[in-house]
């Protein structure tokens, strides 16, 4: 009886051990990032796993002097559907620093592509598909994994963007409605939606989706110069068109 009592006491001491121990190791962890030469993806997979026991510590890098310890707390929380996280690459993604921006904006999207996705090597062979043109294959096997991960942001994107190739708008206005629901910043499905509008003929509203998505990353600004002066072509065509009907109506004199 004696010998169980005394093994029911260390089992809880290393818990109570190990409980205190993963938070300690995450403090340390997120000051390995800081450490030139340090193996910082190796780290961040760590406080990755660590899951929510390494949020305090994640929190204090969000306050870190250096951008890019910054960025991988802020890139790991997001990974953990914390919205501290994915709020601090926004603001990034701002940044006057050009450097900075665009660090942001590579986390951002691979935040959206890894969060709640299926594995590296599905994902790998959805960029081969896509890569390939292959929609049709790559398609079905999107299909497949939303069905198993409905909250994977990018399985929507990917999928949006091949039924887009396929001349299939509406399908792909439903996906990136909802990458937008899941995810009210994901740049890339106003992107599409505008993209969207465009062919349904309703240039106000391509250009109102464009707007918002420079909006959330001025990034944009320069990539979507050509997809701008569409619009803005398409407004000018519809203006004429209202001109026209206006000049029809008008009773003769």
């Amino acid at each position: 009886m004696r010998s169980v009592f005394l093994l029911s006491i260390c089992f809880l001491l290393a818990a109570l051990l190990w409980a205190v121990q993963l938070p300690v190791s995450s403090y340390g962890l997120v000051q390995t990032l800081a450490v030139p030469g340090a193996d910082v993806s190796a780290a961040e997979d760590e406080l990755l796993h660590a899951g929510q026991t390494a949020v305090p510590a994640l929190k204090t890098g969000l306050a870190s002097p250096v951008s890019s310890v910054r960025m991988r707390c802020a890139r790991v929380l997001a990974l953990n559907s914390d919205s501290s996280g994915e709020d601090a690459l926004l603001d990034d993604l701002r940044s006057t620093s050009l450097e900075t921006a665009a660090t942001a904006e590579v986390y951002l999207l691979s935040v959206w592509e890894r969060r709640d996705s299926p594995a590296a090597a599905v994902r790998a062979r959805i960029v081969w598909l896509e890569s390939g043109r292959k929609d049709a294959e790559e398609k079905t096997l999107l299909t497949e994994c939303l069905s198993r991960n409905p909250g994977w942001v990018g399985g929507y994107i990917h999928r949006a963007h091949a039924y887009l190739r396929n001349g299939e708008v509406m399908e792909a206005r439903h996906d990136a409605l909802v990458a937008l629901a899941l995810d009210a910043n994901q740049f890339e499905a106003m992107e599409v939606l505008a993209q969207v509008f465009l062919l349904l003929n309703s240039p106000q509203d391509a250009y109102a989706c464009l707007e918002q998505a420079v909006r959330v990353n001025p990034r944009l600004r320069a990539n979507l110069r050509e997809d701008i002066r569409d619009v803005f072509k398409a407004l000018d065509a519809e203006k004429d068109r209202q001109r026209r009907e206006r000049r029809r109506e008008r009773p003769a004199v």
